[in-house]
């Protein structure tokens, strides 16, 4: 199990600074950052912590809320459509 989530650590900081240097036009127009949309607050915090001010992190989940219940809204599908890294733990998450 820790062999297996230091290898998504390991994907998901390759995927950011592997995008963070690309100029695309698929990235945030107003400041010039990809937006990155987390599903679940360690892999938000994590972005967050590796790729500081380069991207844009967004939370999908709002505070209090149960992931194995949650249901996405179409504003959440949007924001997710939209984004230019979508992490998410698996697909029963």
């Amino acid at each position: 199990m820790r062999k297996k989530l230091l290898t998504i650590f390991t994907i998901m900081s390759m995927a950011i600074f592997i995008f963070s240097g690309c100029s695309s036009n698929n990235t945030n127009k107003k400041d010039n950052k990809i937006k990155v949309l987390a599903t679940l607050f360690p892999q938000y915090d994590f972005v967050k912590q590796i790729a500081k001010d380069k991207v844009d992190v967004t939370l999908l989940l709002p505070p209090g809320t149960e992931s194995h219940t949650y249901d996405p809204t179409t504003k959440d599908i949007m924001n997710i459509n939209s984004s230019d890294i979508f992490l998410y733990t698996g697909k029963y998450m």
